[in-house]
């Protein structure tokens, strides 16, 4: 038999659980939380009661108290993921702000479970992708001056405009259903990254902006700007 008790197991995985938990009662009133917790929580608390946690999150999170309170089930989850958007200073308004997901479930009449992650990046992420879908918009409205293509996740065209053939000298028709990279390969003199890295990179980001030599159809060279976007159909 595992000499180790319950007790010790739970504190074990307290202390190992990647996300901040909380254990508090409908006031707030704090009975146990994990080391990543009080990372999140303490700055946030300044000089307030860092023991409640409606009081410690009042400047972040105000509305986090109404949202518990107006809860009528006797269980249940009360907030998945709500997002509480923190600045510690005015030092940091230059960076992409730091935004903690906060999930509660209701465990019982007076008892909460709450967790804290640190969900900036996934944030940030979505921000690239909000204005990758805004420029791209943008691109689409004015297809008379942009050379516009469509192309799948393995790099087949499926459509382009009558602006990618004045710029690149190739027939609409004739280049569908070939591969991008086959069709407009960048100039490898002035190359920074290969068209299939930049369709990786938009689909990792979003989006990717790259300027660089673009050679035509007749071998010829021009100057241009190529925007690639990640577009999500659900």
């Amino acid at each position: 038999m595992n000499g180790t008790s319950s007790e010790e197991q739970l504190l074990e995985f307290l202390y190992a659980c990647p996300v901040g938990l909380i254990e508090c009662d409908r006031a707030g009133e704090i009975a146990m939380m994990n080391p990543h917790a009080m990372q999140h929580l303490l700055p946030l608390a300044g000089p307030r009661d860092s023991s409640n946690l409606f009081k410690a999150l009042e400047e972040h999170a105000p509305e986090l108290r109404s949202i518990v309170a107006d809860y009528v089930p006797a269980t249940g989850k009360i907030c998945d993921g709500h997002r509480i958007f923190v600045d510690l200073g005015p030092g940091r308004r230059a960076q992409a702000p730091k935004v903690l997901g906060c999930t509660v479930m209701k465990l019982g009449v007076d008892r909460l479970m709450v967790t804290l992650a640190d969900i900036s990046e996934q944030v940030v992420q979505e921000e690239r992708l909000r204005q990758a879908d805004s420029w791209f918009a943008t691109l689409v409205d004015g297809t008379n001056e942009y050379a516009a293509l469509t192309i799948t996740a393995d790099g087949l065209i499926t459509s382009a405009n009558a602006c990618f053939t004045r710029q690149t000298g190739y027939d609409c028709a004739a280049v569908t259903g070939r591969n991008l990279a086959d069709v407009l390969d960048t100039d490898p003199a002035g190359a920074a990254l290969r068209l299939s890295e930049q369709v990786k990179i938009a689909g990792r980001d979003g989006w990717h902006l790259q300027e660089g030599w673009q050679r035509r159809a007749d071998g010829g060279r021009y100057w241009c700007q190529r925007l690639v976007v990640a577009q999500d159909h659900g």
